[in-house]
């Protein structure tokens, strides 16, 4: 995680303890220094694999014979151990990656035998289906990655839940609360993003191979058996609908990683302000800053920035592909190729969003003397005299101008928390005739008291946040955890079905 310091790279870093880890220069730089692929790159590994299921289909059905379908399989099989030597030439003159693999293997077999490979499919619906691949296969890897950041945040919702500080609202301290209460809320948002992925797998996972140009074909296809070798849950139940609608999935998975990235860059501004010297609450580990070029004292927040940064970039990819998939007429219309680069964009933004900002979370350090002397400080407990007054009989609205007036005369008096001078002064003149001692006021401000009283569930109290929240976010993290086990075996076991109908065929 992280690397021994050296100055040699950097125009700073002197005053760091260590230098950031590679991963992260590399996050801060993103397109300054690194440019993402061809988007149907990114496509090859996935449309052999679906080349594959398809052929094994064909096979099953007799529409061609068994040795064409050897030699088919086998041509793939050599195409994909060019891919992972990165021999493969990728043709631009071959318009994408169906195009590529399909004249690969008419190259290397004649148009006799590799021309059979399209038989029963158009490019429609395998361009579908190899773009549904690969966003499933990002979106498990995305999910992944929450569920670290969960776990993260969940372990430090109980290791602070005793923490106080001050809350916030208006970006002004309002009332007391605890920094493990802030975690957890944080990790509540994380776990609706990671329910919007399983929805997402839940309306994706079908395979839309078999649709064709979208309107069917008249060979007599097993749909079935191609989902099930690919691991999809079933098989779309129009022909049509992938094909009019190409670009939605892409939409969706846009908007589940635009969800997450709004609660992280909300997250960071957090972090970043609290690291501030004026606040002084938290203080970032130099793993996760940078310097600068000229000013030697700067250690800068540029990971946190930069997720905060992101969280606007792709929510404007999410804008720009909800208006290239409006206004589509029947069949394919070739403005959704567009979302297929707007999707790969989101996904290069966002990888290891969520890794580094588990790993920002993980090594910052607390200053909890800092944020307990100011929970003591701005009046924060004002609101609980309130609710002490109530309970000894006052109406409320009652004991909230009462303790207006008493805030106003102990902020003339210099004083940072409500004295019995003020007090006294207070009611006195809102003429409220209420039973409340000197040593009940303090008690009703000291801001561990406070937080002992906050009994509703969801809230601050260290017993709640014990009792309540740590085991909901434990059980939603398990729940989590064994959906992604879940569908990485049910992937697995596709694939090697997969593997083990290609070698009956080839061996």
């Amino acid at each position: 995680m992280m690397t021994k310091k050296n100055g040699n790279q950097q125009l700073w870093g002197g005053n760091f303890s260590v230098s950031p880890a590679a991963k992260v220069i590399a996050f801060c730089a993103s397109r300054d220094i690194a440019t993402m692929p061809p988007a149907d790159s990114e496509l090859l590994p996935f449309s052999v694999v679906g080349n594959s299921a398809h052929v094994l289909m064909l096979a099953k059905q007799k529409i061609i014979s068994a040795s064409d379908v050897k030699s088919l399989l086998l041509g793939l099989q050599k195409i994909e151990v060019q891919l992972h030597s990165e021999s493969f030439v990728f043709m631009p003159e071959r318009e994408d990656a169906q195009t590529n693999i399909e004249m690969a293997l008419i190259d290397e077999l004649g148009i006799e035998v590799g021309g059979k490979l399209h038989t029963a499919r158009s490019r429609n619906d395998q361009v579908v289906l190899d773009t549904r691949l690969f966003l499933r296969e990002k979106a498990l890897v995305f999910s992944t990655e929450l569920i670290g950041l969960l776990e993260v945040l969940v372990k430090l919702t109980d290791q602070y839940k005793n923490t106080v500080m001050p809350g916030f609202t208006h970006y002004q301290p309002a009332m007391v609360t605890t920094f493990g209460h802030m975690l957890g809320s944080f990790a509540v948002a994380v776990v609706r993003d990671l329910k919007k992925l399983q929805a997402w797998f839940d309306l994706y996972n079908v395979s839309p191979l078999g649709g064709a140009a979208s309107y069917g074909t008249s060979f007599p296809l097993d749909r079935k058996y191609v989902a099930d070798l690919l691991g999809f849950s079933g098989v779309e139940p129009s022909s049509l609908d992938p094909v009019l609608h190409r670009g939605e999935p892409e939409k969706d998975l846009v908007h589940c990683i635009e969800s997450f990235l709004l609660h992280a860059a909300n997250i960071s501004h957090t972090l970043i302000l609290f690291s501030t010297k004026q606040f002084n609450y938290i203080v970032l580990h130099d793993a996760y800053c940078t310097g600068s070029s000229i000013m030697p004292q700067k250690k800068n927040p540029d990971v946190l920035e930069l997720i905060k940064g992101k969280a606007g970039y792709v929510a404007g990819q999410a804008l720009a592909i909800g208006s290239i998939v409006k206004d589509s007429f029947l069949g394919l219309n070739r403005d959704t190729q567009m979302t297929k680069y707007a999707v790969m964009d989101v996904l290069w933004q966002s990888s290891d969003v969520a890794t580094l900002l588990g790993e920002v979370l993980s090594t910052l350090t607390v200053n909890d003397t800092v944020m307990l002397a100011d929970s003591q400080r701005y009046f924060l407990t004002s609101t609980d005299v309130v609710e002490g007054l109530v309970q000894r009989g006052l109406a409320f609205r009652q004991a909230k101008k009462l303790v207006e007036l008493a805030v106003k005369y102990a902020m003339e008096a210099g004083e940072e928390k409500i004295s019995s001078t003020s007090f006294q002064k207070a009611r006195k003149q809102a003429g409220v005739a209420v039973a409340l001692s000197d040593n009940e006021l303090v008690d009703l401000q000291n801001p561990e008291n406070v937080l002992l009283r906050r009994v509703s569930v969801g809230g601050p109290s260290p017993e709640v946040v014990t009792q309540s929240m740590i085991p909901f976010l434990q059980r939603e993290l398990e729940l989590g955890t064994a959906w992604r086990k879940q569908v990485q075996l049910s992937l697995q076991k596709a694939e090697q079905s997969r593997l083990a109908a290609i070698s009956l065929v080839v061996k």
